[in-house]
């Protein structure tokens, strides 16, 4: 409510502490009156909803853990991909290194051939 009211929107806190008192009331009416639940049927379902709250929590924090460790697991994917692909630039150097090395040996080669040609009767 008082975050709500700090954002500027009073009128948007003044709504829900109208929902809330409104929900409590009927309720209220509800429980006790009609069901005549009382104090005790109250404070069970209090209890009961404490309960699964709680549980609501247990599973939101599983949740939580769950989506860390798959969160770890893609930036590890990341990093691996980014190793891969320097890996691989890495060896299209290579690649084009032996290729134009490979041109001068056939270059070599072929001036090797004209001067062993030159020599011969």
């Amino acid at each position: 409510e008082v975050m709500v009211k700090i954002d500027g929107f009073p009128f948007l806190a003044t709504i829900g502490v109208l929902t809330s008192a409104v929900t409590n009331i009927v309720l209220d009416y509800v429980f006790v009156g009609v069901w005549k639940w009382g104090v005790e049927g109250s404070r069970a379902i209090v209890e009961k909803l404490n309960k699964s709250s709680a549980e609501i929590n247990e599973r939101n924090q599983k949740i939580v853990s769950v989506i860390s460790n798959l969160s770890a697991i893609a930036e590890e994917n990341a990093a691996t991909t980014e190793e891969a692909a320097a890996s691989v630039d890495s060896q299209t150097m290579s690649i084009h290194n032996i290729s134009e090395a490979s041109e001068n040996l056939a270059t070599i080669a072929t001036s090797l051939q004209e001067e062993v040609a030159r020599f011969k009767f």
